[in-house]
Parts: structure tokens; sequence; C-alpha cells
């Protein structure tokens, strides 16, 4: 009998270790990959890896955060919109559930106290961020009938909660992105009248984005100061001006979002006159 038990017990450890290294081989795999993640298929390959490992070792929180990221930069490269959105819900999804929730539902069910209740708790800023950003982005391509659908979630109220709770533990994360995207998450809510929210508080983050942003050479804060902002209150001196920056400014330790933003730089300056007008 001991020595079945032994055997039961040696088969345990020795598929464990074998699950293991499963993981960290896709793991390993994926992370070779994301230097140059500015190549579309690196990217999904990437994707497709660590949804693998993650299938392998589901409690792996680190693994949904990190996926969170990928599948928000997939999304923001895909050109079709029911495609775009996909990887928006999938990636909300996993930072939900890294954050404590039952998924992107779980957190949509969630009255707001205790929503505010869990985040005031959460520790892990990636899925923070990266969790807020899937969210908004898959209601703000969903059109009126979601954005108003948003409204009875009260997820604009969780959204900020997301981001402030994001700059308490590390303003600087991803080149200052919880101050960028929450300042451009204030003027948004300027349109609205929302939570007391005005343009100089706004400017404010966005002013912080910057400059954390020009510690790393990131330079999408800068796109966002822009498009969200420049645009909004009519400064187009402001607004060229930010995005020639842009343009002038090296790729540097950002080769997948600097790609993305002198692309974006591009398009927007091309658009000057009609977003003048």
């Amino acid at each position: 009998m001991l020595k079945g038990w032994m055997l039961v017990l040696l088969t345990l450890f020795i598929g464990a270790v074998g699950i293991a290294q499963s993981v960290d081989a896709l793991v390993t795999q994926a992370q070779a990959l994301l230097p140059n993640r500015y190549i579309p298929e690196n990217l999904r390959l990437a994707i497709d890896l660590l949804e693998q490992a993650l299938a392998l070792a589901p409690d792996r929180v680190d693994l949904m955060a990190q996926l969170a990221q990928l599948h928000y930069e997939l999304a923001i490269i895909t050109e079709d919109l029911e495609a775009k959105r996909r990887e928006f819900r999938r990636g909300a999804d996993l930072g939900f559930t890294a954050l404590g929730f039952d998924g992107l539902a779980g957190a949509k069910g969630a009255g707001a106290e205790e929503f505010e209740e869990l985040i005031r708790a959460a520790e892990d800023v990636a899925a923070l961020y990266w969790t807020a950003k899937c969210w908004g982005m898959l209601v703000d391509s969903g059109g009126i009938v979601a954005q108003l659908n948003a409204l009875t979630t009260a997820m604009p109220r969780k959204v900020r909660t997301l981001y402030l709770r994001a700059l308490e533990l590390d303003e600087a994360y991803f080149g200052g992105g919880p101050h960028e995207d929450y300042g451009a998450l204030l003027v948004s809510f300027t349109k609205f009248h929302l939570f007391g929210a005005t343009l100089e508080e706004a400017k404010a983050h966005l002013d912080r984005a910057i400059e954390l942003a020009l510690q790393v050479g990131y330079l999408i804060p800068f796109i966002t100061y822009a498009e969200r902002y420049a645009v909004h209150v009519g400064d187009r001196a402001l607004f060229e001006e930010l995005l020639r920056f842009v343009l002038a400014a090296p790729i540097g330790d950002w080769p997948f979002w600097n790609r993305h933003a002198k692309a974006q730089a591009e398009a927007l300056l091309a658009r000057a006159d009609e977003l003048f007008r």
C-alpha cells in the first residue's frame, strides 16, 4: 500500500514538474518574440504561446496581466472592427480576472462600492492599467449603444477607479501611462460634466505624462495629448508641435509603441484641416 501511494505521489510530482517546464518553455519562447512584436505575426504568436501557458497554469495572474497588454496591442493594429473588439474584450476579461473579479462580466455586475473596495486592495499596476485601457476601448469602439450600456454598469466611475489606483501605485509605469490615460479620460469627462472634471486637471496629468515619457523616450503620450486635448481645445499650434516632435524622435527602446506613435502622428497631421475646421 505504501509503495502504491509513493508511486501516485511520484507520478503527480513528475506531472507537475512537466507542466511547470512546459509553462516556462512557452513563456520563454513568447518573451523572445516581444522585442520584435511590431511585426504582427510575432505579436500573434507571442499571444498564442502565452495563452497556452495560461491554460496550463490558470492561476498565473502575471500571465493574465501581460496578455491583457498584448491583446490591447494587437487590437490597436487590427483594422477589422469585430476582430479589434474581440481583442479588447479578451484583454479586459483577463485583466479583471487578474484583479480578482469573475472576468469582465463580474466587474460589470459588481456594485460601485464593491468594485472600489476590491480595486483599493489591488497591487498589480500592470493589471489595473491594461484592464482600464482594454475596457475603455471596448466601450469606445462599440458605438453609442455600448456607451449608453456602459453607463448602466457605472463604467465611467469604475474606469476612473482603476486609473486612480494605478497612479497611486506607480505614476511612472509605462512611461507615465496612468497620467496619460487618466488625463485623456478627464477630457472626456468634461464633455459630460462627470466627477467635477476640468480641462485644467486633464492638462496637468497630460503635462506630467509628457515629463515622465521624456525620461524614457516613450512617444505615445504626445499623441494622446495632441489628439485628445489639443483637438478638444482647438489648439492647432500645440497639436502640430506635439506630432512633429514624435516624427523627429528616435524609435529608441520602444520599438512597437514608438513605431505606432509615428504612424499615428502622420495620420493625424494629414487630418489637421479636418480636425481644426
